[in-house]
């Protein structure tokens, strides 16, 4: 979909090769990352129902709280789209 979107702003139809590459890299960052963080975070024991309370850090900012759960989804969706 990333793909589809920088070949309508540049107008090709041709696939940058290039631009390929440089994104599934990202995507596998992004990937190992999420993994990363969701052992760090123990969000398994969530999942799994033997905790039940989530205890939020306060003096974190909301941004990078965000972009930890936008980590950890993007590996799900790695995961999901290469299962």
């Amino acid at each position: 979909m990333i793909l589809g979107m920088c070949r309508k702003l540049t107008g090709s139809r041709e696939k940058p090769q290039a631009v390929t590459w440089i994104l599934r890299v990202m995507a596998a960052l992004l990937a190992m990352y999420g993994l990363y963080l969701f052992g760090r975070k123990d969000i398994f024991s969530f999942m799994f129902l033997k905790q039940q309370f989530v205890f939020f850090n306060f003096e974190q900012s909301a941004e990078a709280v965000f972009a930890e759960y936008i980590a950890m989804m993007g590996f799900l969706v790695f995961a999901a789209c290469n299962a």
